[in-house]
Order: C-alpha cells, then sequence, then structure tokens
C-alpha cells in the first residue's frame, strides 16, 4: 500500500560540524573544545662519525740485483739518505720489512751501509740498522714450477731446472706453510713447494769502504798533480821567462780531502759493526 508524501514527518537537517584540520587542530564534536597538539622539538642528528683517512699501501716496486751482494729485510724504520753523512739530503724514509739490497759498508761518521731500495735508488743507512739476511740457495731437484700465488691451482710463472739459484723469502703467518717465497736477481716473486730440494749457498758478503783511506789517497793525487804541473810549467819558462801556470784549485781540493782523511782515520776505529740480526 502506497502512502502520500505527507504521511512521514519532517526529519530535521543534520548540525553542520566544522572540519578539523589534524595537522594544527582537533575540535571535540561533543564539547565543542579545541586543542593545540603541543610542539615535539626535533631530536638532536648527530653528525656522522669522522671516517679514519684512507692509507694506500706501499707497494715496493721490484729492482734488479747481480747476485753477488747479499738482501736483507730492514728490521728497523729507517731513513735512507743521498750520502754517508747524518745531515745529508734524504732518499726516502723505509719501513720495517722492506727489501734492500746491501753494497758496501763505509766506515766514515759511525759506519753507514750503502743500499739499494726498492725502485733501483742507491742510498745509505747507518750501519747499527737491524736486519735480516736473505738466505740465497740452489736448486737441487731436477726441475720445479714456481707459481704466482700458494696455491696449487695458481699459474706458473717460471719453471726452473737444476742448479738455479734464488733468494728464499721467509713465509708470513697467513701464508700456507706448504709453499715458500722465492725471489729471483730479476726481481720476479713466486712460490715454489717447500718440500723442494734446494741447497742453502754461503752468505754473501759485501765490502768494507775506509773512507779515510780513500780520501787520504784522493786528496793526495789532486795535491800532489796540482804541485807538479805548476813546478813543470815554472820550469819551462824559469830561463826565457813568460807565463806558467798556478794550480792552486787542484792544491786546494787535494789538501782538504787529505785533512778530511786524517780526521775520519782518526775514529774509524770506532766504527759499530753491521748488525745482521737473524737470517730469514
Amino acid at each position: 500500500m502506497n502512502r502520500a508524501n505527507n504521511d512521514f514527518p519532517e526529519l530535521e537537517p543534520a548540525p553542520e560540524y566544522p572540519q578539523a584540520n589534524p595537522s594544527t587542530e582537533i575540535i571535540g564534536r561533543e564539547n565543542n573544545v579545541t586543542s593545540v597538539p603541543p610542539t615535539i622539538p626535533p631530536l638532536p642528528v648527530a653528525p656522522a662519525p669522522a671516517l679514519p683517512p684512507v692509507i694506500p699501501t706501499q707497494i715496493q716496486p721490484p729492482f734488479a740485483v747481480d747476485g753477488t751482494k747479499p738482501l736483507a729485510r730492514l728490521l728497523d724504520q729507517v731513513t735512507a739518505r743521498t750520502s754517508p753523512e747524518p745531515g745529508s739530503e734524504v732518499v726516502t724514509q723505509l719501513e720495517v720489512g722492506t727489501l734492500v739490497e746491501a753494497r758496501k759498508l763505509w766506515k766514515t761518521n759511525g759506519g753507514w751501509v750503502e743500499i739499494r731500495i726498492p725502485g733501483g735508488l742507491l742510498g745509505y743507512m747507518p750501519a747499527s740498522t737491524r736486519v735480516n739476511f736473505i738466505t740465497r740457495a740452489k736448486l737441487k731437484a731436477k726441475e720445479v714450477a714456481v707459481v704466482e700465488s700458494p696455491q696449487a691451482a695458481a699459474r706458473t710463472v717460471q719453471q726452473l731446472t737444476k742448479g738455479t739459484q734464488f733468494w728464499l723469502i721467509a713465509n708470513t703467518a697467513a701464508d700456507d706453510p706448504a709453499w715458500v717465497g722465492v725471489r729471483f736477481d730479476s726481481g720476479q716473486t713466486g712460490y715454489i713447494p717447500s718440500d723442494t730440494k734446494v741447497t742453502a749457498l754461503p752468505q754473501l758478503t759485501f765490502p768494507v769502504v775506509a773512507a779515510a783511506g780513500h780520501d787520504i789517497l784522493v786528496g793526495a793525487l789532486w795535491c800532489g798533480g796540482g804541485l807538479v804541473v805548476t813546478i813543470c810549467t815554472y820550469n819551462a819558462v824559469a830561463q826565457s821567462g813568460g807565463t806558467y801556470l798556478i794550480c792552486w784549485g787542484p792544491v786546494l781540493f787535494g789538501g782538504i780531502q787529505l785533512v778530511r782523511g786524517l780526521i775520519r782515520g782518526a775514529g774509524a776505529g770506532q766504527a759499530p759493526v753491521y748488525s745482521r740480526g737473524n737470517r730469514g
């Protein structure tokens, strides 16, 4: 049964509520109370910790040797200089573990060793520097393969035959004890099995240079040569007249070298013995 529209009572319109902005205020629908959320201060942001500076790994460039002078590994940090003098120009700073070739021992200014350093440069270090001499060996086995890393699957870099000479480089704690490091006079390195039959060669030596005697000899030759030329040219013109040479430069230089040698010779006996440390 249909009813007319006027059969239903009129409905009151719904009250209008203001729209709340959640970002600014909250309006209570019942109590009509406006509340503002408290302001929360931002949390302090700690700055990111500074990363330590990246120190590049020092890679020692290979250098060739002739195999007649001993190789040594430094046990002390040392400054290599251009001459056997404490105040001479610095070549480079050598770190512990650096491999050097000991070439000559100079008994002057407390004792200095002439060395060849990575890169092939020559320098001098104090004779009191502690080192480990490297053992030189000769292959006793018929042949052996040298690999580039201490692993059986590593690439072969060289094939050695009986009688080949090389240097035995002591392994580090991280190396596999089944392998031993080797170095050749060319500077190339590699690994061979530790059970390879080799013969250790006698320890190589290097000449001792008495700098005092060298200076005395050089000074005497320059001074004497200058005097001989002066006397000869004077005698040639003494009768007839003319010009002669007075070689004061060589005489002066020779005299300085001569005196320098005599002074060095007075303290040469106090030069310390070159500290060899342990062989390795």
